[in-house]
């Protein structure tokens, strides 16, 4: 009898244990797909930007000035954006 109760006691755990590490990983899965979402578009945003800039003739040291405005960027991290998004004349 004690040990059915003790069986009970721990199926009864592992269940919960089961259930509550399912829904913390859920919740960390959103956080994260969230996340990444939200860098996508960013980076989409960054691209954007970059290529319009470019056709409107500003030169790449002014884009990298709007990139640092608009997105609160690093010169450094803004160079990296242009140099990544910016179109040799064909």
């Amino acid at each position: 009898m004690a040990l059915k109760i003790i069986q009970s006691i721990y199926d009864d755990g592992i269940k919960e244990g089961m259930t509550l590490g399912k829904e913390e990983g859920i919740k960390l899965g959103e956080e994260l797909g969230i996340k990444k979402g939200f860098l996508r578009g960013i980076t989409k945003s960054i691209k954007v930007l970059v290529e319009t800039l470019q056709e409107l003739g500003y030169s790449k040291e002014e884009s990298t000035a709007k990139l640092m405005t608009k997105f609160s960027l690093s010169q450094k991290e803004a160079q990296k954006y242009i140099n990544r998004y910016w179109h040799s004349p064909s």
